[in-house]
């Protein structure tokens, strides 16, 4: 079977929209190493990076688990399959916001349930932050001004406010809220008992760590906010 690998995201002016791109080979060169979009790319830009240029594992590794989930079931650490992540987050701001703090999305385990992986803490907790930032701030204004809606806090919002804004869809459910878990790689030991793979279905990065078990189970414990 071939073996089929991410190379990335990329925004070319020809297309409307960014697209995936994927690199598709015989079991026999899926090994062999070739130059990546970023060095082959002539025109547009590369959004975010392939698998083989994910976070390796080293001590500082940072993995993020997020829950969505909806704020009236509050009690349910599971995430709520009926929607997915892209109904709550706008991709390409979600895909920039994760370039600025060295993030990859790993996976999205049922469809709500997103799983990131970042080179060091500090820059998984600034992401985390934002992130947490613009749901409440959006919560919050919508509640005190509910018939002017996103789009006018949009136009009067602080300019330092704008980017983690813009990162929630402009007609997502406003009743959803996050549940976070962080947890990283600690010592040399640790590194030893990471798995790095490529997903055969995804062609996307795979982690096999406990710290990433880690993450999952600080999230689910995790309070809403």
């Amino acid at each position: 079977d071939p073996v089929v690998e991410h190379l990335g995201k990329v925004a070319i002016k020809e297309f409307k929209a960014p697209i995936d791109v994927y690199q598709i080979l015989p079991v026999e060169l899926a090994a062999r190493t070739f130059p990546s979009l970023s060095e082959t790319m002539r025109s547009g830009h590369v959004i975010s990076v392939g698998a083989r240029s994910a976070p390796p594992a080293k001590v500082g590794l940072t993995f993020v688990f997020v829950y969505t989930i909806c704020s009236d079931d509050e009690s349910k650490a599971e995430g709520n399959e009926t929607f997915s992540s892209e109904s709550v987050f706008d991709p390409v701001h979600l895909q920039e916001l994760l370039s600025i703090f060295g993030g990859y999305i790993v996976d999205e385990v049922s469809k709500s349930n997103l799983v990131f992986a970042f080179s060091d803490p500090t820059g998984a907790i600034c992401f985390c932050s934002t992130i947490q930032r613009a749901m409440a701030s959006c919560k919050s204004r919508l509640h005190s001004k509910k018939d002017e809606g996103l789009e006018e806090y949009l136009d009067c919002a602080p300019s330092d406010a704008l980017y983690a804004i813009n990162l929630l869809r402009l007609d997502h459910e406003h009743n959803k809220s996050l549940k976070i878990g962080i947890a990283s790689i600690e010592s040399q030991s640790e590194v030893s008992d990471v798995f790095l793979g490529i997903d055969s279905t995804t062609g996307r990065r795979r982690y096999g760590t406990p710290i990433l078990n880690m993450a999952s189970r600080v999230a689910k414990s995790a309070r809403v906010g």
